[in-house]
């Protein structure tokens, strides 16, 4: 079946969707690549294998790791290239609460769009991770079903605060490292077995919903939500993990038997895995409530 959009719309996202290759071929997404540092030494999202493989374990062995930004010129000149295609560009950007790419992305389409017929229509996704991956997924449904750009724009701008975006990082030094967390806190919560449950917020950014003293208790507690907040309407849930493959393996059973739903695991990409580290889980489902 041909899975490309009906209406002559691309729907774009950085690669911080954390969508696997299959994923996003069969979609026809258009992703935008960013950089990020492992002691110094730049690679890009492009370089899957370090990604799955390098990344995490450099992180391990204690490398430094830092992200960096997409800037407004790489923006107009990737939005530039879409546009000459003649079709609109549906941009769902990483949330603005974590990052000022989407500020960027916003700049650069009212430039370009000075230029051509067709538009950049840019959403701050207010999404992580897969979960402006899974944004991305609504938004293919809704145009696939009919929906033309306008319609899209105003209904993601509505569901995405139903995007429900679940954390637990297995160790909290790396969220020391990155400024999220006191030092002191991160040494005293490891000694402790403190697991954090986190969330998006309304604002986009990560923030702890509760503490509990396991890893397994974490994970279930991740569950107990997903239960009890998880919209049927939408057969949707996507599960990530930072070199923690055992643990997601553990949620996607969990999912089938608590809803019947297939979910799709994914890598963690380095974008968000540089600050949370190896070990990090989450999954991302549409909410019956907003955030």
């Amino acid at each position: 079946m041909d899975r490309k959009t009906k209406n002559n719309i691309i729907i774009s996202m950085e690669a911080t969707c954390d969508l696997n290759s299959e994923i996003i071929k069969e979609n026809d997404f258009r992703i935008i690549d960013m950089n990020f540092l492992i002691d110094s030494r730049e690679f890009s999202t492009k370089e899957h294998d370090v990604v799955t493989s390098n990344l995490y374990g450099n992180m391990r062995a204690g490398a430094k790791t830092s992200t960096s930004q997409i800037n407004q010129i790489v923006y107009e000149e990737y939005f530039s290239k879409l546009l000459s295609e003649g079709k609109d560009v549906l941009h769902l950007a990483f949330s603005s609460g974590l990052s000022q790419t989407c500020q960027s992305a916003i700049n650069a389409s009212e430039n370009v769009n000075k230029n051509f017929k067709n538009k950049v229509y840019v959403i701050d996704s207010l999404c992580a991770c897969a979960g402006q991956g899974l944004l991305g997924l609504v938004a293919k449904k809704f145009i696939d079903d009919g929906g033309d750009i306008k319609g899209a724009v105003e209904y993601l701008e509505k569901i995405k605060m139903n995007i429900s975006h679940l954390f637990s990082v297995d160790n909290l030094k790396y969220l020391a490292n990155g400024g999220r967390i006191k030092k002191t806190s991160a040494i005293v919560g490891n000694v402790l077995h403190i697991k954090p449950v986190m969330k998006a917020d309304d604002q986009g950014k990560l923030v702890v919903m509760q503490k509990v003293m396991s890893r397994k208790k974490a994970l279930k507690e991740l569950l107990n939500i997903y239960n009890e907040t998880y919209d049927d309407n939408y057969k949707f849930c996507i599960i990530s993990h930072a070199d923690c493959l055992e643990d997601a393996e553990f949620i996607r059973e969990n999912i089938k038997a608590l809803k019947g739903v297939d979910s799709v695991i994914t890598n963690l990409g380095p974008i968000i895995g540089s600050h949370s580290g190896p070990g990090t889980i989450a999954f991302f489902f549409v909410s019956k409530f907003n955030r």
